[in-house]
């Protein structure tokens, strides 16, 4: 997350004061990164790019030795994604190895579910690192992810197959039970919320 997406940072906060054992992966960013607040109950966060890092086609490759079909119906995943985007194949399988990338952090970190804060783009790389992991998936939905014009029409391919979504609002979730339809995973609603002993 970036500075100004405070309620990620207040998750990663609430979530790691509950106890829950958790780390933040990102793609470096183009800019070199913000130093790390060593006291922030947040912790550091993990950088798995920069995009186009070898690790990533040296991931997939494994992935498609050993598991063959599982490479082929996750591309062909991110092409049906993606078709209405003016994507390319090259560009499509750039997506598959920056997701090769994550997954190969993941593997590292020992990590065994992927939470995806956005349902957009992110959400796409964290399921296929998931699969290519054999972990599971859940993301987060919120009002630009799900109401925008250029993003809303892929987030029931999106989310399809998390273990649960949560979103921030009744809204919402009525919004995205109708989307999902039958069978969808569980929507949960959780308030972004305030610390208000802070102020």
């Amino acid at each position: 997350p970036t500075l100004s997406e405070t309620f990620i940072r207040r998750e990663v906060e609430a979530l790691r004061e509950a106890g829950l054992s958790l780390q933040v992966f990102a793609l470096e960013p183009d800019d070199p990164p913000v130093s790390v607040d060593e006291a922030s109950p947040a912790g550091d966060v993990k950088y798995f790019g920069p995009e186009g890092s070898p690790s990533g086609r040296a991931f997939i490759l494994g992935c498609l030795r050993r598991q063959p079909w599982t490479v082929v119906r996750l591309w062909l995943y991110i092409v049906r994604l993606r078709g209405g985007s003016g994507s390319t194949w090259w560009r499509d399988r750039n997506v598959l190895y920056l997701a090769g990338q994550l997954a190969s952090a993941l593997q590292r970190a020992r990590v065994t579910h992927v939470h995806a804060p956005w349902a957009n783009q992110y959400a796409v790389l964290s399921f296929v690192a998931s699969r290519l992991t054999g972990v599971t998936f859940s993301a987060q939905a919120r009002a630009s992810e799900i109401h925008r014009t250029t993003q809303a029409p892929g987030v029931a391919d999106r989310l399809r197959f998390a273990e649960f979504v949560v979103t921030n609002s009744q809204y919402n979730e009525r919004y995205l039970r109708g989307v999902l339809g039958p069978g969808a995973p569980p929507v949960h609603v959780v308030y972004n919320g305030l610390d208000l002993h802070r102020f």
